[in-house]
């Protein structure tokens, strides 16, 4: 099954964001929720549950009941592959406010929200692409791509680890 990264979100945001859920469920056939960082359970609308159980039982009349589950045999995407991407997406969208581009540019913002021990983007300067991306003991610690986000160049950092990074990204990705 794949997994489309619009029908991400994680358990904790079933109670609290049930308006947003409901507008999402409207738009995409299905939703999965991930709880520790790993997919668990499918979210369908009735109506989309009622298409895959007739479904099922036209091709299996003879079977057992329609599960109630919807399997997932991919594991999610790596942790970096799946924020690039994310990010990729949103600035093509233009999903990203000035304002919160400066957020991410900020040491202490990203180390309190997304768990992230360096500046999410950094902002271009006159250095080669080479140089600035990487540390003062030369280990590269952003992608070598130039995201340009409201007329201005960036670099995204790839220091990126499953735990913690997963959740934190997941809920700043979900409380936009």
């Amino acid at each position: 099954m794949n997994i489309d990264l619009n029908q991400i979100i994680p358990l904790q945001n079933l109670a609290s964001m049930p308006e947003k859920i409901k507008k999402q469920l409207d738009e995409t056939p299905a939703l999965v929720v991930f709880h520790e960082n790993q997919p668990q359970f499918a979210l369908v609308s009735l109506a989309q549950l009622e298409v895959l159980q007739q479904g099922k039982s036209a091709r299996n009349r003879a079977s057992a009941p329609a599960s109630r589950t919807l399997p997932t045999t991919e594991e999610p995407p790596k942790i970096g592959v799946f924020v690039r991407s994310t990010f990729e997406r949103l600035i093509r969208e233009n999903k990203i406010p000035l304002e919160e581009v400066a957020q991410l540019c900020d040491k202490d913002y990203c180390k309190a929200v997304l768990r992230n021990s360096r500046p999410v983007l950094l902002l271009r300067n006159n250095q080669s692409l080479d140089i600035q991306r990487k540390d003062r003991y030369g280990h590269a610690r952003y992608y070598n791509t130039e995201y340009v986000i409201h007329g201005k160049k960036y670099l995204l950092t790839n220091a990126w680890e499953d735990h913690p990074h997963r959740a934190a990204f997941l809920q700043w990705l979900n409380g936009r």
